[in-house]
């Protein structure tokens, strides 16, 4: 490794890593919950998400820069998005986990470092070929090649822009 580079497992870069809620569903209700079908091609979508009433902890709150797993069944296990919007009333469901970065890492790196690492995520379920899931632990247990904190923000700097107009534009493509 580069000298300041390190080997991190994600979980040591994370404040949260965990998975959602077990919804109640309710087309009347305020807030939104998330699914596998939110995440799809490297990028969330608000969309396929549904209206739900069941109330959740602020920790399960969906946060603009979390990262989100999903983390059961196969053709969808490992697909990775990052939340680059504002997100509001919105939580996940237990079939997603999210990676909420912790202070020791630039999250827009970490967003792109884990996207990066969906191949590996994908290979790593647990349990019967239609029936895999792949927990919070062996998430955790992934490790990510670290650049020292002043590349990460270089490439946030690089990346930031970029992202902003990917969103924009998906935003856009949806409206339309």
């Amino acid at each position: 490794l580069p000298e300041a580079w390190e080997r991190r497992s994600v979980q040591s870069m994370c404040a949260f890593l965990n998975r959602g809620i077990s919804p109640t569903y309710d087309d009347e209700a305020n807030y939104f919950v998330l699914n596998q079908k939110c995440v799809r091609n490297r990028m969330l979508s608000m969309a396929p998400a549904r209206r739900q009433s069941k109330a959740f902890s602020e920790e399960k709150t969906l946060r603009r820069l979390d990262v989100l797993i999903n983390s059961t069944g196969t053709g969808t296990l490992g697909r990775v998005a990052q939340c680059w919007f504002e997100p509001s009333n919105t939580t996940f469901d237990s079939h997603l986990t999210v990676a909420r970065p912790n202070e020791s890492v630039d999250p827009y790196w970490f967003g792109y470092a884990l996207l990066e690492l969906q191949p590996v995520l994908e290979g790593i379920g647990d349990g019967a070929t239609n029936q895999k899931e792949l927990s919070r632990a062996r998430i955790g247990e992934v490790r990510i090649v670290t650049p020292p904190a002043a590349m990460q923000a270089n490439f946030s700097d690089f990346v930031r822009d970029a992202t902003k107009q990917i969103q924009l534009l998906s935003d856009q493509n949806q409206y339309l």
